[in-house]
């Protein structure tokens, strides 16, 4: 079922991400004269470098191909050199669009095949989803088409935590290894054990096409997803416009749906990349969206914008989305998790304003990495590339830096050695961990006050830094961690220190002034109705205040002094111009022990003690008024009960035991109009008076 959310805007400015970014270390363009199309890349605890797509080559780097386009696996070693490639497929149309290693050295590979003969058998007819298993050389140990008569992909393979493996993707079919079909392409998810026998399978989707693009498991067993889809109907509520980003979660034992979210404008929005949060709390997704700004997307530069939405990791509820991006068109592809809790994402960008500070090619299109922190703000982001377009896919946080795999049609800028004429060449891109780490993340910047609390002061962080920070050029003991908790005033830098770069942070002034805030009269003032209380706070330069009854501001109530003669508990903020601090005096509590009554009131009613009392002052009222009581009885319990005039029961106060007394009313949640309220003792209302709330 969908619902509209509130949406938060992630905290990601323009000018806090001013910082030098990695260089590129190395780079290789792998292929040949033809086409050489990457979909997936993917690195190993050893920092080898695995890449897979599809190749019309059978030159350069490539070799074996069976025809037409094969399936292309590549592994490169850590430093880029190229260690095995294989051609998988047949003499028809073949592609690998996703590749893992295993448990056991091996790689599972998932894609697609139009062949039936070489590497393939079985095909159903069409295009079938393929999966295959190789060792560590690539040499196949099983494979398998799956579908049937109509076309059929995967995108993305897992292997999980049983040993066994999930694959996702897409499906025309309703026949050979598909039934219920929901209508045109459904999402379609596959789990098979260790040796590639069927345990399930089930398709997603509605009536139009639907498209899963990534899967994980999560901690609960279960699996969750993402894509995009066009349908409203089905296991899809209504839609928003075109194709809306779609996220799933699904049972680890069958693949029952849990539940299934749409998120989007009213034009076309997609989700292509997928995780969860260390903490295993939120599901963040990364992908594009073209809608104007309406429904969940706000924020957006124009065109096409990287999009990236945070969910919650068990209800799947969207709590978080913004928009990445220039003025041009913009699309993320890929996020995966870094050392201090972020996430570094790839995109493609034809911009060079808005999120982009730079890009060399904004009619083709660069490659775009960009490195959020754990709260979501953008620590560095920077193109690469040539003239040429490049079609971001996937980046990597390794020990020594970052890995970022591309697509790239020509050699230029910062590309060497492409292979093609007029195709494409796998890119694989090494950033050294070895650039001048970022300076002051601007959670503290020069001359904020501390006023008194804990300030935190912060540095982005990596893999193989290591810090120190000091006070007034003074090393402050065993304060080595990328953050630091300032409580004393002084000036504050971070030395930084990445492998043989290092940098200082400009400094950051901490001025610790506490503001003081006091009240006069102080603890409990107990009065009669109609007596004033007279309320100072203390004085000093560049002083305001503002005066609370209760958790509410009193409007108007901005003086240094305030009088008041109606009961409840009372406060004054203070703040400091000067210094930007602020705090709040302790409470005082004024109690009324008498009653002044207006005239209206018999004097007999109101001082004689075996009469039933019950007014409000005053009355009418906007906000709070107070409500005096007096039961001549003895009784067990007692309420003050507010209703409509159809005797509705709006709001219930209990009474504290005492036999007169008064009570402070605040109307919150309570349109204007006239009310009832009755005093009510064990059960028997003693006596009933009307209650006006004014606009």
């Amino acid at each position: 079922m969908k619902a509209i959310f509130f949406i938060s805007a992630l905290l990601i400015s323009s000018i806090g991400y001013s910082q030098t970014t990695p260089p590129i270390e190395w780079q290789r363009p792998t292929g040949g004269t033809g086409e050489d199309n990457i979909t997936h890349a993917w690195t190993d605890a050893s920092g080898a470098i695995i890449m897979c797509g599809q190749s019309g080559s059978n030159d350069g780097d490539v070799s074996g191909n069976h025809g037409l386009w094969d399936g292309l696996f590549v592994k490169l070693d850590a430093s880029g050199n190229l260690v095995w490639q294989k051609c998988y497929g047949g003499t028809a149309y073949d592609g690998i669009f996703s590749a893992k290693p295993t448990a056991d050295n091996g790689y599972i590979m998932a894609g697609y095949t139009s062949s039936n003969n070489g590497d393939v058998s079985g095909n159903h007819g069409g295009a079938d989803a393929w999966i295959i298993k190789t060792d560590n050389w690539g040499v196949i140990q099983w494979k398998k088409c799956m579908g049937g008569v109509q076309s059929d992909v995967f995108d993305f393979v897992i292997q999980t935590s049983d040993g066994g493996y999930l694959v996702a993707g897409r499906s025309n079919s309703n026949d050979g290894d598909l039934t219920n079909n929901k209508g045109m392409l459904d999402g379609w998810i596959v789990k098979l054990d260790v040796s590639g026998t069927l345990q399930w399978q089930k398709n997603y989707g509605g009536s139009k096409d639907d498209y899963i693009m990534q899967v994980l498991q999560t901690t609960d067993g279960n699996y969750i997803f993402t894509g995009y889809t066009a349908s409203s109907d089905g296991d899809l509520a209504a839609n928003y416009g075109g194709n809306d980003a779609w996220v799933g979660k699904i049972t680890g034992t069958d693949g029952s749906l849990i539940w299934s979210y749409q998120y989007g404008g009213s034009g076309d929005d997609a989700m292509l990349g997928l995780q969860v949060s260390s903490n295993n709390s939120t599901i963040v997704t990364a992908g594009y969206t073209f809608s104007p700004n309406d429904y969940n997307v706000t924020g957006n530069h124009g065109n096409g914008d990287g999009w990236f939405l945070a969910l919650d990791a068990s209800s799947g509820i969207l709590t978080t989305a913004t928009c990445l991006g220039g003025s041009n068109e913009d699309y993320l592809v890929s996020i995966q998790p870094t050392y201090d809790k972020g996430f570094v994402l790839t995109a493609t960008t034809s911009s060079n304003n808005g999120n982009v500070s730079y890009n060399t090619d904004i009619t083709q299109g660069q490659l775009w990495v960009i490195k959020l922190n754990k709260s979501l703000g953008i620590d560095w982001e920077n193109t690469y590339g040539g003239p040429q377009y490049e079609g971001a896919i996937d980046a990597f946080e390794r020990n020594d830096g970052y890995f970022v795999a591309s697509d790239t049609y020509g050699d230029g800028g910062d590309v060497i050695g492409y292979h093609g004429v007029s195709g494409r060449d796998y890119w694989a891109v090494k950033l050294s961990n070895c650039f001048i780490p970022p300076v002051s993340s601007a959670i503290v910047s020069a001359d904020i006050p501390a006023c008194g609390s804990l300030t935190n002061l912060s540095v982005p962080g990596g893999p193989a830094y290591t810090y120190q920070w000091y006070k007034d050029n003074a090393a402050i003991a065993g304060a080595v961690s990328r953050v630091y908790l300032a409580t004393n005033t002084g000036t504050y830098t971070c030395s930084v220190i990445n492998g043989g770069c290092g940098t200082t942070n400009a400094p950051n002034s901490i001025i610790n002034k506490k503001q003081k805030a006091t009240i006069t009269p102080s603890g409990t003032v107990t009065k009669c109705a109609a007596d004033p209380v007279n309320f100072s706070a203390n004085a000093g330069s560049g002083l305001s205040y503002q005066w609370y009854r209760g958790k509410n501001p009193i409007a108007g109530a901005t003086g240094r002094t305030y009088s008041t003669t109606i009961a409840g508990k009372y406060k004054v903020l203070v703040s400091n111009a000067n210094t930007q601090c602020t705090s709040f005096s302790k409470v005082t509590t004024v109690i009324v022990n008498c009653f002044s009554l207006p005239q209206n009131i018999e004097l007999n009613e109101a001082t004689a003690s075996n009469k039933v009392l019950l007014i409000n002052i005053p009355n009418p009222f906007q906000t709070s008024t107070v409500i005096n009581y007096n039961i001549p009885v003895a009784y067990k319990t007692a309420q003050i009960r507010i209703t409509d005039f159809a005797g509705k029961i709006i709001k219930q106060i209990s009474l504290n035991g005492t036999a007169k007394g008064s009570i402070d009313f605040n109307s919150s949640g309570m349109a204007p109009g006239t009310y009832l309220y009755m005093l009510v003792a064990d059960g028997k209302t003693l006596k009933n008076e009307k209650l006006l709330i004014i606009q």
